[in-house]
């Protein structure tokens, strides 16, 4: 729509900034004198042009006292145009004071030149930009995304404002938290409604839901659902890297929007398929309910907010972290081949040490120890009880080897006392097969039986099973 990038980019700050706090400097000698704009008397000072789109753009300026702002200036070609974006100058007007989203510092609305100037606070980047940025987006990474934009599209549902233009572009960080930007279409909910009403669709296509794109003889009726439907277009974005519909050209989305049997696939291979089936069930239940074609399914924010995808936090007693402990590492021995010995099976004993170590770990997590500063932690005490069953399971396995080495080594025999013709040495088996059976021992890893006594030299005949072809 004519909004789309100006709208966009309306606090993005996205190139090398100055310090919020350095003051405009005049240039010297024969440079060119910086532009000054105007809102309501006062002075802004142009530093770059960040977006443009159809009839508005975005400055980055400088106010009097140096702050760094985001202006935008948009010239409207008719008074219906101009009453547009008179509704976005007062929708964010009456949304002040709300920290999730963008914040108006002043506005101004020029009727005789069609001109509307909002000046408003900058940011670091969209999360358009942020997501190109960062391609391996972890489980940690979303969620926290998922839920600030929840909370930012909240705020405006609780005033009774359907956004209608939900996409990655539109929110906004500021200082490193997201904030929702551009009311260019957005529109209050009646008081006995449910429902805004639209002579005809507009919205960015590829986050638009059926119904704002399915025109009936009334019209088109939206409600909060809509901006549902968008965040779950968004939350796969982030999950796959790209829009459920990114591979169709503009009709071909228009269609399958239209389209009552079309729906959208959820593939297997994603960013986070190497969670768990439990986190992968949790992300997948969000976005079948977020993407349903009918909105009277999709749910509410206070229900996504709820979810337990969402789930980062608890409060959880000492005693169950010392039981998890202990069943996981029953599980860890049974899979490296551990067998527990009488009493030990399920025992909390061994497992003190590590489970205390493990609670002092998550508290200091939880205070504030970042993944990046914290220093290896090695559980020093906790871990000794596995070296020891560990180290118990070797000795076994090297005795058991050795047992079936010697067995192995008895069992040798040959069909008959000559090879080629020639008789074996008196007495020659006992010395092969001691020798042989310190050969299987090394094999498998096991103590070397005693090497036969008297040095005796032995010459080893070894042939084929079928053909009996006989070799050194």
């Amino acid at each position: 729509h004519g909004n789309g990038a100006g709208a966009a980019a309306q606090a993005h700050a996205l190139a090398p900034q100055p310090a919020p706090w350095a003051p405009a400097v005049a240039p010297q000698g024969g440079a060119k004198t910086a532009k000054v704009l105007y809102v309501n008397g006062a002075a802004y000072t142009q530093l770059e042009l960040l977006g443009r789109g159809g009839s508005s753009k975005v400055y980055s300026v400088l106010n009097a006292s140096g702050r760094h702002l985001a202006l935008k200036r948009v010239n409207c070609e008719n008074r219906k145009q101009l009453e547009g974006f008179q509704n976005e100058v007062t929708l964010l007007q009456q949304l002040r004071h709300h920290e999730r989203v963008i914040q108006v510092i002043d506005a101004e609305v020029d009727w005789e030149r069609g001109r509307i100037s909002i000046v408003m606070e900058a940011g670091e980047a969209d999360l358009n930009t942020y997501l190109r940025a960062t391609p391996d987006l972890g489980l940690e990474q979303i969620q926290r995304l998922w839920r600030q934009m929840l909370e930012a599209v909240q705020v405006i549902h609780a005033e009774r404002i359907v956004h209608a233009d939900l996409k990655p572009m539109n929110f906004l960080l500021v200082h490193g938290r997201l904030k929702v930007i551009d009311f260019g279409i957005a529109k209050r909910i009646s008081c006995d409604t449910t429902n805004i009403s639209r002579d005809s669709s507009v919205g960015t296509l590829s986050y638009m839901a059926p119904e704002a794109v399915r025109q009936g003889s009334d019209g088109l009726k939206l409600g909060r659902a809509s901006d549902i439907w968008s965040l779950g277009i968004i939350l796969y974005q982030m999950v796959y890297g790209k829009s459920p519909m990114a591979h169709m050209e503009t009709l071909q989305r228009w269609m399958a929007l239209n389209d009552p049997h079309f729906e959208i696939e959820f593939p297997a291979e994603h960013r986070l398929m190497g969670h768990a089936a439990s986190t992968r069930h949790q992300l997948l239940d969000i976005l079948t309910r977020c993407l349903q074609r009918d909105p009277r399914k999709r749910p509410t924010l206070p229900e996504l907010l709820a979810h337990p995808f969402l789930r980062s936090s608890a409060e959880v007693e000492r005693g169950a972290v010392q039981a998890v402990i202990s069943e996981l590492m029953g599980n860890i021995l049974e899979v490296v081949g551990v067998a527990p010995l009488p009493g030990e099976a399920g025992a909390m004993a061994p497992w003190r040490a590590l489970a205390d170590e493990v609670w002092e770990r998550v508290l200091a997590r939880g205070a504030g120890d970042s993944h990046e500063s914290a220093a290896p932690f090695r559980f020093p005490e906790g871990l000794v009880p596995f070296e020891e069953f560990l180290e118990r399971r070797n000795r076994s396995e090297a005795a058991a080897a050795q047992a079936a080495a010697q067995a192995a080594a008895q069992a040798l025999c040959f069909e008959d006392d000559t090879v080629e013709g020639e008789a074996l040495p008196p007495g020659s088996t006992a010395p092969m097969r001691q020798v042989l059976g310190a050969a299987l021992s090394a094999a498998a890893g096991a103590p070397a039986p005693a090497a036969p006594k008297g040095g005796r030299a032995v010459k080893f005949v070894v042939w084929d099973e079928d053909t009996y072809d006989a070799s050194d």
